[in-house]
């Protein structure tokens, strides 16, 4: 209790220089389920689910900042299917190219398929809608990363196998055109699900999913990686007594991993962010990041190649049923970690962050719910004057952000 007052009041003490500099969010538009990437050219690219012109089923739509985040093309409808399109899932080649994937029933309303489309022009242009599933179980919550190769590699949920008992299934493709046979790549005897996915420089694809197999009580975050194309065995990398949930990867510098999730372990009542870092299949120590008064949840973790990484998760410590997004982010490839950062300053839910380096800078898009509507803001946070030292000696009581 003693450090939720101190947290609201020093909140309270700086409230006048966060509404300053509030008019830095912008709204891209009304929507929701927001995934965003960025390319060389400092573009950003944010596909979402909303409502086509003249359209009552649900569309995947696009729109591109070229300036950070102030300003954002019309939405876009990138779809274009006669089924239900839902959650997105958007990565950019190392050629510029816009992959996208997203669930859609075309295919039918009791069989949903992973569908894919692709930019080569920046996002003006796309290819038509493919199913890349083809599947007679239920497909759900697709996930996308490229290559150095520019190779495209995607993983969602999948029914087919096992009597409808959901698994983790993989395809890739060098082109866009024509994909690898699905294979399934999370092999026991749990339900699996929250998969995420990344593909590194050094060649390796790394994947993680949350699984059951610990027990329905207490699942677990797992893991395996494609080396010279094969998978390994699944590890459980939490391992911990509660509840894990929401597993999300990034690729550091010097072959380094970032594997994060939400786990009620600590606060059987206040579930904290957990971040490991990996290397060669080998993980360290797990390290709780938010350590907040709060219920932390939907983390999201994003890193480059130079040394910067941070975490971005929402967060219940100001308001309790209305959630901000919060962050704590490193400039030395996570060895040290900032304060606790105040990313928004609102006064609904904000919830499903999701973010992208680009340079000294973090984009931060959200879903920032007000009544029965939901709206996707962004904001611009700069991470070269954050001070930071290592996670259990910083303040976690929150500070605001430098943009």
């Amino acid at each position: 209790m003693k450090q939720f007052i101190l947290i609201a009041a020093m909140v309270a003490s700086f409230l006048n220089i966060l509404a300053a500099q509030s008019a830095e969010m912008s709204d891209i538009t009304q929507a929701r389920s927001p995934s965003v990437a960025a390319d060389s050219e400092k573009n950003i690219h944010v596909v979402f689910e909303g409502y086509a012109k003249g359209s009552d089923i649900r569309e995947i739509l696009y729109s591109k900042s070229s300036d950070m985040t102030h300003t954002w093309t019309p939405p876009l409808n990138i779809s274009r299917t006669v089924g239900v399109s839902t959650v997105p899932s958007v990565a950019v080649e190392n050629s510029g190219a816009i992959d996208v994937v997203w669930r859609d029933t075309t295919s039918g309303e009791l069989h949903p398929d992973i569908y894919f489309t692709r930019s080569a022009d920046g996002g003006r242009t796309w290819t038509k809608a493919l199913d890349i599933s083809h599947t007679t179980g239920i497909c759900r919550e697709p996930a996308i990363a490229t290559g150095l190769d520019n190779s495209i590699h995607v993983v969602w949920v999948d029914t087919r196998p096992r009597d409808g008992r959901p698994d983790i299934f993989y395809s890739y493709s060098i082109d866009g055109i024509t994909w690898s046979a699905c294979e399934s790549i999370s092999p026991t005897p749990g339900i699996s699900s929250e998969p995420t996915i990344v593909a590194c420089n050094d060649g390796v694809v790394h994947c993680a999913w949350l699984d059951t197999s610990s027990g329905e009580e207490r699942p677990d975050i797992f893991y395996t990686r494609k080396v010279s194309n094969l998978w390994t065995r699944p590890i459980d990398v939490s391992n911990s007594p509660r509840i894990s949930d929401h597993p999300w990867l990034a690729c550091g510098a010097k072959g380094k991993i970032f594997l994060c999730w939400s786990d009620n372990s600590q606060k059987l009542n206040a579930a904290d962010i957990w971040c490991v870092i990996g290397k060669n299949g080998r993980f360290a120590k797990p390290i709780n990041i938010s350590d907040t008064p709060g219920v932390s949840s939907q983390p999201i973790v994003v890193a480059d190649r130079t040394d910067r990484m941070a975490v971005v998760w929402s967060d219940t410590s100001l308001k309790r049923s209305k959630p901000d997004i919060f962050a704590r982010a490193s400039t030395d490839n996570g060895e040290d970690f900032s304060n606790v950062l105040y990313v928004t300053k609102t006064t609904d839910i904000s919830k499903h962050p999701t973010a992208v380096l680009v340079g000294t800078k973090m984009i931060v898009v959200w879903e920032e719910v007000t009544g029965f509507i939901s709206m996707l803001k962004a904001t611009t946070v700069n991470l070269h004057s954050i001070a930071t030292g290592p996670v259990d000696q910083v303040d976690p009581t929150i500070h605001r952000v430098n943009r």
